[in-house]
């Protein structure tokens, strides 16, 4: 490899953890799934949760455990750098594998730049959560199951490589193993004539296998709450479907893929393929990976969308950077529009427009409620700051956990009853809450003075008690 190409490498990957540590550049935590994950990593170590409505936790277990055995020896800010870690070793995945296909350096560094530079892989990496992770763990997975297929010379270690891989992906991201398992059926059925691709069936199976011998059994509960989850939300949406119009569903199903423009490269080099009779092996792996996952992003637009077109960011950025490499003036406007993406959400980050962004005053707030307040339940409203308020302040929220089928029904009523000020306040009696906790920038419902009055405040936030002085 040339020196030049070891330099703008290891320049393109410093500057992914660059762009990928905005957050803790500006916050001491960030993300409404940073906190659920700490929350998950601490009922590990004394079955505590400080959620009102708990049922029987099934979680992918992998990130909760490293974070309880990292918690004592890091801060919360350096624990941010975890998912970060892993996504820049998938940058590092995606040239080598690029590099061996192809046997181009260029092409390679293309790949590495348009992954790196992928808004959604990004925004993915700020706070704390499964998706980069999971999405390390899947393409691993698929990069070293077809070069198990394609290189004999290997036949042993990739292999168990891909095996190992697997069963990790499957004990951190109930999307990424969800994808992962569509990826592979999609593969042996639409190519059921390339009797080597039925490698990936075997990979998958002994990866489940492993996964449930690890899990004692668990594994078969994630994938009925994973079913359950589907159905539950499918619903929703359908409820929600109903009052938006038939041009409003559109165009949030395609909104989703602005946040990786390289897919549209990657469907252009499919096509050049075929109308040029060039498809081989290598173009049809990562084609049906990519059609798999653009699929999957269009039927699931709300909440998970964004997510599943982030599991396909790797072969969209190999595909285009194959395509792309005779054609390099077209790349300058797809990286250009990319740019303007990260920079512009960077900038809404840096200004402390997110929800759930904890900054040394509201840390400072929040311990002052932990140390002050005694016995009490809280309704955070939004209802999106519960997992963070129940972590930092140790106080009881009335809200459910995301990882049982009675917390996410729990979860949906608190949503829903704080829509409207009448059941907002049927809510409060109905379980005795105590205190208020308000981001009057993200709340609009108005708060009677003659029930609640202040106690905490800091900037935006502020914290209310009962005037009559009902206890939980």
């Amino acid at each position: 490899m040339e020196l030049i190409t070891i330099i703008l490498v290891a320049f393109v990957l410093v500057l992914s953890i660059i762009l990928r540590s905005a957050d803790i550049l500006r916050f001491y935590a960030f993300g409404s799934d940073t906190f659920g994950n700490l929350l998950y990593s601490k009922w590990l170590g004394d079955s505590s949760f400080n959620l009102y409505k708990v049922g029987r936790i099934v979680y992918p277990p992998f990130l909760p455990k490293l974070l309880y055995h990292l918690q004592r020896r890091l801060s919360l800010r350096l624990l941010h750098l975890i998912p970060k870690i892993f996504d820049l070793l998938t940058s590092l995945a995606v040239f080598l594998f690029t590099l061996w296909l192809s046997g181009s350096e260029f092409i390679a560094f293309l790949a590495l730049l348009f992954y790196t530079f992928s808004p959604v892989n990004v925004i993915s990496a700020w706070g704390i959560s499964t998706r980069n992770i999971g999405s390390f763990f899947l393409m691993f997975t698929l990069f070293t199951s077809y070069v198990a297929i394609a290189n004999t010379n290997v036949r042993y270690i990739m292999p168990l490589l891909a095996i190992v891989s697997g069963t990790l992906m499957m004990l951190t991201s109930r999307i990424a193993y969800k994808s992962y398992y569509i990826i592979v059926v999609a593969t042996v059925i639409l190519w059921p004539i390339k009797i080597q691709f039925s490698m990936f069936l075997l990979i998958a199976v002994l990866s489940s296998i492993l996964c449930l011998l690890i899990t004692k059994r668990g594994f078969i509960d994630q994938l009925k709450e994973q079913i359950f989850l589907i159905n539950y939300f499918k619903n929703r949406r359908k409820e929600k479907g109903k009052k938006e119009s038939m041009w409003k569903q559109i165009t949030v199903k395609f909104d989703i893929f602005k946040f990786d423009l390289w897919w549209i490269a990657g469907v252009l080099a499919f096509i050049y393929s075929v109308s040029t009779h060039s498809l081989n092996d290598f173009n049809l792996f990562l084609s049906t990976w990519l059609f798999t996952i653009i699929a999957l992003s269009f039927l699931w637009p709300w909440g998970e969308g964004e997510r599943h077109i982030m599991l396909g960011t790797a072969p969209a950025s190999i595909l285009a950077a194959s395509y792309l490499s005779e054609q390099p003036l077209i790349i300058i406007p797809f990286l250009a529009v990319e740019t303007f993406i990260i920079a512009r959400r960077s900038l809404l980050l840096l200004k402390g427009k997110d929800l759930v962004s904890v900054d040394r005053h509201l840390l400072k707030f929040f311990n002052t409620m932990k140390e002050t307040m005694g016995e009490s339940l809280i309704l955070c409203l939004p209802p999106v700051y519960s997992f963070t308020v129940a972590y930092l302040t140790e106080k009881k929220v009335l809200f459910g956990d995301g990882a049982s089928q009675e917390g996410i029904h729990f979860q949906s009523k608190v949503i829903d009853s704080t829509k409207t000020e009448k059941d907002m306040e049927e809510l409060v009696e109905k379980y005795s809450v105590t205190h208020l906790f308000v981001d009057k920038n993200h709340f609009p419902l108005s708060i009677s003075s003659n029930k609640w009055e202040p106690v905490l405040h800091e900037e935006n936030f502020i914290v209310l008690r009962r005037k009559d002085g009902k206890k939980f």
